[in-house]
């Protein structure tokens, strides 16, 4: 929490792990608009990323905007706090909440210090969390729970715990799965569009909807809802919150036409528990050369990994399934660190 004019405060998140749902929302939706909008020629633009999540993040209404043609260091908004209508009319009653300037050089200091000339003892932007390289990511899917499906058939389905913990090896695979389709078609998208006129509509409309069901079958694997299951453990038949091999398919219609912002905010869960297991486990992620016109079959892949845990820890393919996912990654882990130590050893002979 800073001053930032009029004895008037803000408390900003510090990282992306701290931010509600409703600001992981808002700063979704400016990503998506933004990008939306970037063209080769006017690529998305991180500074102007920044400067509009300070705005909304800071809640602070812009009432008259930027006069450029004055001075640098005189340009500055004319800015004040939001809040609901109860909110305004108290303050105005109070004679509170008036507009007041923002200087552009107040801004710049807060959010781009890498302006700064000095290099040494540089300061750290307030903001600086949302850049890629700032190794902060989103390990924390503040959607707990979510209601999907028309009134007379609605469905509560329970999010992912904290870092999938949880998932078996076959849960994890399968969305490895889905998240590689769609990026697929996504990136196929992208392409097709910057031909314009060239491709037909059909095509287009094709690849969206094949998109959506891609998309809507990721997210029917990580959410689950309640069934009944026979408990392992005691025996028992239980109902409640559970996973089960066919639920990406049986509640894929559920997440159709999903919120653009809230799968925003998936893809940066996703991603950051990507980063977090590819630091935590660095030689099963580690990338692989691929020659040229060779192809790379996530079926054989994991037929290998089967064969391979069934090998060395005696588990069957079935059980293997239903390991705990880091337990199958932390043996790949081992496996590939003797690997390495053999290959040292031979090298030494």
């Amino acid at each position: 929490m800073f001053n930032i004019s009029n004895n008037i405060n803000i408390d900003i998140p510090t990282s992306w792990n701290r931010c509600t749902l409703t600001q992981l929302r808002a700063i979704s939706e400016i990503m998506i608009e933004l990008t939306e909008h970037s063209t080769p020629l006017n690529p998305f633009d991180m500074r102007a990323f920044k400067l509009a999540v300070f705005f909304c993040l800071a809640e602070l209404e812009i009432t008259k905007p930027l006069d450029t043609n004055l001075p640098v260091g005189e340009q500055h908004y004319y800015v004040r706090k939001q809040g609901s209508r109860f909110f305004h009319l108290k303050n105005k009653i109070l004679k509170r909440n008036k507009p007041f300037s923002l200087f552009l050089w107040q801004i710049y200091y807060w959010l781009f210090p890498e302006q700064e000339k000095s290099k040494k003892n540089r300061r750290k932007g307030i903001l600086d969390w949302l850049g890629n390289d700032s190794g902060d990511t989103l390990l924390l899917l503040p959607i707990e729970k979510i209601r999907r499906g028309p009134w007379y058939k609605r469905k509560v389905f329970l999010g992912p715990a904290p870092m999938l913990d949880g998932f078996t090896w076959q849960r994890y695979r399968f969305a490895q799965d889905y998240m590689q389709s769609y990026m697929e078609l996504s990136n196929k998208l992208c392409q097709l569009s910057k031909l314009g006129r060239r491709v037909q509509a059909k095509t287009i409309i094709t690849i969206t909807k094949e998109l959506d069901k891609v998309r809507a079958m990721f997210l029917a694997n990580l959410f689950e809802d309640k069934v009944r299951y026979i408990d392992e453990s005691t025996g028992e038949t239980r109902y409640d919150y559970h996973y089960y091999t066919s639920q990406a398919q049986v509640n894929a219609h559920y997440f159709r036409n999903f919120s653009n912002s809230d799968w925003q905010i998936v893809l940066l869960y996703w991603s950051g528990v990507m980063q977090w297991l590819s630091k935590t486990y660095p030689r099963v992620f580690k990338k692989q050369n691929v020659k040229k016109n060779q192809s790379v079959n996530p079926l054989e892949l994991y037929a290998r990994t089967t064969a391979t845990m069934e090998k060395y820890i005696g588990l069957s393919a079935d059980q293997v399934e239903r390991e705990p996912y880091t337990t199958i990654l932390q043996q790949m882990e081992d496996i590939a660190l003797q690997n390495e130590e053999l290959d040292k050893i031979k090298h030494k002979k």
